[in-house]
């Protein structure tokens, strides 16, 4: 039986140790490649899209969430303007949200009483 030199241990470890840190660091490569594509705006939005074509939401629903919003955004822009005063944007900004909660809650009674 041959006796196994330390030192050819030592190198043998060495060399697994380095092929599994290049491997480790390729696999980390292209998951930083990934996450970097995935997180590029065109990509979120193409995403977003298709995950409400699979959901199965109405056109009806994102109509109505878009009133919800759109009520909310002009009554603002109607009442508040493009005014400075801090006090008229917190006004039109509680004002805007209510509008809009209002509206939600209008299109959720009617979905109810349909149902």
């Amino acid at each position: 039986m041959k006796k196994i030199n330390q030192t050819t241990l030592l190198d043998q470890k060495i060399l697994e140790l380095t092929k599994k840190r290049d491997f480790e660091l390729m696999d980390l490569k292209n998951q930083y490649n990934i996450v970097i594509e995935s997180a590029k705006p065109i990509n979120i939005i193409k995403n977003s899209f298709s995950s409400l074509q699979d959901t199965s939401l109405k056109k009806e629903t994102l109509l109505e969430l878009a009133t919800s919003f759109l009520g909310g955004y002009l009554s603002k822009k109607i009442l508040v303007g493009k005014s400075n005063n801090t006090i008229k944007r917190v006004i039109g900004n509680v004002l805007q949200y209510s509008i809009s909660t209002l509206i939600n809650k209008f299109n959720n009674f009617k979905h109810q009483k349909n149902n």
